[in-house]
């Protein structure tokens, strides 16, 4: 479904993953903008067969989609996009969009577009307290949705959260971060989840001192209440 309208309309998650919205606020419009958003709503009877031709060719997707992701990652790292992290997440939006360009066979590359992306997002990304912060809920929630909720450097017990951040800077993930652990500490206490600090608490069978966090008010209820129901960890009690 596409939308064109003056305010996006969607405030839902689940919403804005089904709907291709298309903001054209007023206050913006200029001389080209209103043949722009006319053009765009000329265009539902083709845009309304693009998703039923991309799922009857799904197989092409199945098939092919992971050796487009390792070229396209390749690709990336060629044109000095650095980081494995952003270049992952930007090799996998690069390899399905060559496989769409496969299919409907479009001589057009999307390569220099994402690769200049993904260094944008590097420069954004740059070492500072509050990003180390956010690559620390990512890699929690990561061995979470694995189902692991005991580790070195946290545990989740009744909805909360212990971390401790000596054994957390080992992580291989934050190995290019060069932050002290006293500038994340600072930083990760003004998280409006944190509850304190100093408390004693076994992590992979091993008492450490760690910060306490409510996990619903990181990563919402949600998705603690999906992993529950589906039994990929056993000890944790929402309340």
């Amino acid at each position: 479904m596409l939308f064109i309208h003056n305010l996006d309309p969607f405030l839902d998650g689940a919403a804005k993953e089904r709907v291709v919205s298309i903001p054209f606020d007023k206050a913006d419009f200029t001389v080209n903008s209103k043949p722009i958003s006319n053009k765009l709503k000329d265009m539902k009877n083709e845009l309304s067969h693009f998703l039923p031709s991309v799922l009857c060719n799904r197989k092409l997707y199945l098939d092919n989609w992971h050796s487009y992701y390792e070229s396209a990652d390749k690709e990336l790292e060629e044109l000095g996009v650095s980081s494995p992290r952003i270049r992952e997440i930007h090799a996998l939006m690069l390899a399905f969009s060559n496989l769409i360009c496969e299919q409907f066979e479009l001589d057009y590359s999307n390569t220099a577009f994402i690769a200049d992306l993904a260094k944008q997002k590097e420069v954004s990304s740059q070492e500072t307290p509050d990003n180390m912060s956010n690559r620390v809920w990512d890699i929690i929630w990561g061995r979470l949705q694995f189902g692991c909720t005991d580790e070195s450097y946290f545990r989740l017990i009744d909805n909360t959260l212990y971390i401790n951040l000596t054994e957390m800077l080992k992580h291989e993930d934050l190995a290019d971060f060069k932050w002290e652990r006293k500038d994340i500490g600072k930083d990760i206490v003004k998280h409006p989840s944190f509850i304190k600090t100093g408390t004693g608490t076994k992590l992979n069978k091993i008492t450490r001192s760690c910060h306490s966090f409510k996990a619903v008010k990181i990563w919402g209820e949600d998705f603690l209440n999906k992993l529950k129901e589906e039994n990929e960890y056993k000890d944790v009690t929402l309340t």
